[in-house]
């Protein structure tokens, strides 16, 4: 649309020129009253012009954003974490299966549709007002898989276990937490012990509920493992739920499983050791969003060893879960 109007142009300004250049030819100095020249008839012309284009309102180039090349798969999901809250993001067409990973405000998850060749858009803007473009296309080995958009670099150990373990901040739905955040609470709460009496012990190791605090839209749950046998525990799975007071059978029908949104693990000893190594003690905070449970229900959580017999299950009932909980 921009050529061709720019080609209209050109030729109205060619006969305008033409036009002037024949009625000063055909007439006198005299018929005139001036002596007007053709070098003054064409600037005439030429402001003309330039006001005319003027309206057209060009694109500067520091106006022109660029765009990323990025390559997902059918049978795998990328993933991209921006600087901050996805506030806006739209897909050029239906080759491409997009959304916000569950709970996480500022990663998008995309994938191909179809098992062909495509190419096209993506645009994302975040909270922070930037704004995000990509060119993709189809390819079921791409060159990255997670891309982090001008990563903010967090101080995590090593035995910190996040859903990002590369660069970058996660940011958490509801409080719109983020990783250095939860980290400095999960310090805190590790700290307290508003909880007493709720403890489970098998042989030489030990698993207890020292803390339940609230914050905003934010439920976080914090345990002490003791392993002070010599042999290793391996945590196979470490499930919550919400069961029935009296549901002793524990059937499945009657139990309510609440997934944590974000779970962090810390080595309390003074030398590194993976979760649960022999002679070690360690720390574990689970947060959740926001939940309630009804006078005749429990808080449950079932951690159960991989490979192995030693399985814990800690009740919370409901008076110890509310008279109880801080609130930060």
């Amino acid at each position: 649309m921009k050529n061709k109007t720019t080609r209209l142009i050109r030729l109205w300004l060619i006969a305008m020129i033409g036009l002037i250049q024949t009625r000063v030819i055909g007439q006198t100095p005299d018929s005139l009253g001036v002596k007007p020249t053709i070098k003054d008839s064409v600037q005439k012309v030429l402001s003309s012009f330039q006001t005319l284009q003027s309206l057209t309102l060009p694109l500067q180039k520091e106006q022109i954003r660029g765009s990323y090349r990025l390559s997902v798969a059918f049978f795998k999901t990328s993933h991209i974490i921006f600087d901050s809250k996805i506030v806006y993001f739209d897909i050029g067409s239906k080759n491409i299966i997009g959304e916000k990973a569950e709970n996480l405000d500022n990663v998008l998850k995309l994938k191909a549709a179809y098992l062909e060749s495509f190419e096209t858009n993506v645009t994302v803007v975040t909270a922070s007002g930037k704004y995000y473009s990509f060119l993709v296309n189809h390819s079921e080995n791409p060159s990255k898989l997670n891309v982090v958009m001008e990563p903010i670099l967090v101080d995590w150990s090593n035995q910190n276990v996040t859903y990002n373990q590369g660069k970058g901040k996660i940011l958490l739905s509801g409080e719109g937490m983020d990783e250095a955040s939860f980290k400095r609470l999960s310090a805190y709460a590790l700290e307290q012990k508003n909880i007493k009496h709720i403890r489970s012990i098998v042989g030489n190791v030990s698993v207890e509920v020292q803390s339940i605090l609230t914050k905003g839209n934010m439920v976080m749950v914090s345990l002490k493992l003791k392993n002070k046998s010599s042999l290793n525990y391996e945590v196979d799975y470490l499930k919550a739920y919400i069961r029935d007071k009296d549901n002793y059978k524990r059937d499945v029908t009657q139990e309510l499983e609440v997934k944590p949104v974000y779970v962090y693990l810390q080595n309390q000893g003074k030398t590194p050791k993976t979760i649960g190594e022999a002679k070690g003690e360690y720390g574990v905070v689970l947060l959740f969003n926001k939940f309630s449970i009804a006078e005749h229900k429990t808080f449950d959580l079932d951690m159960v060893e991989k490979n192995g017999g030693r399985n814990f299950h800690l009740v919370t009932d409901f008076a110890t879960f509310y008279n109880q909980m801080e609130q930060l």
